[in-house]
């Protein structure tokens, strides 16, 4: 339970949300940051986004994410 006293303040901050554009266009580095924090997983970023990450370093691999946006 938490106990809230007049004056105090509630801020609310939640994952999510429509986005902006076409999920096949996100900034593949942006990919790797959100699925370094936990975000999304390998395959996700995969499937959602395009984007092929090494699964080690999650660095983005180049050359497999061209590939799979060219499809």
């Amino acid at each position: 339970d938490i106990h809230i006293a007049t004056g105090d303040q509630i801020s609310v901050s939640t994952p999510g949300g429509g986005g902006f554009g076409s999920p096949g266009n996100r900034d593949p580095e942006k990919v790797a940051a959100d699925v370094a924090l936990g975000y999304y997983t390998l395959e996700q970023a995969k499937q959602r986004f395009q984007v092929a990450l090494d699964p080690q370093t999650l660095t983005v691999d180049a050359a497999q994410t061209r590939k799979l946006r060219r499809s």
